[in-house]
């Protein structure tokens, strides 16, 4: 439990560290995305496809590709974005 670690910690290293939960994550790659798009648009609009907070995702990075397209690299929490994923 967080709880019980966070005690553990502040017992050993005093109550003003940080302890906080981490969860599991996906790196997303997205293809052919628009050349107007900008990393907060990317970041509104694949939160709003996963239903998750903005601030739990990444945008590694936003690159120009052939053809006027562009591809991105987004890191986010593995359990909703396997629920966006397709193959």
């Amino acid at each position: 439990c967080v709880g019980c670690v966070w005690f553990g910690v502040a017992k050993t290293a005093g109550a003003g560290v940080g302890v906080k939960s981490l969860q599991p994550r996906l790196m997303l790659e997205i293809l052919d995305l628009d050349q107007w798009i900008d990393e907060p648009e990317l970041a509104d609009a694949v939160a709003k496809a996963m239903g998750v907070d903005k601030g739990l995702l990444k945008v590694v990075s936003l690159r120009k590709r052939h053809g006027g397209t562009q591809s991105a690299l987004v890191l986010a929490p593995a359990v909703p974005a396997k629920g966006v994923l397709s193959f």
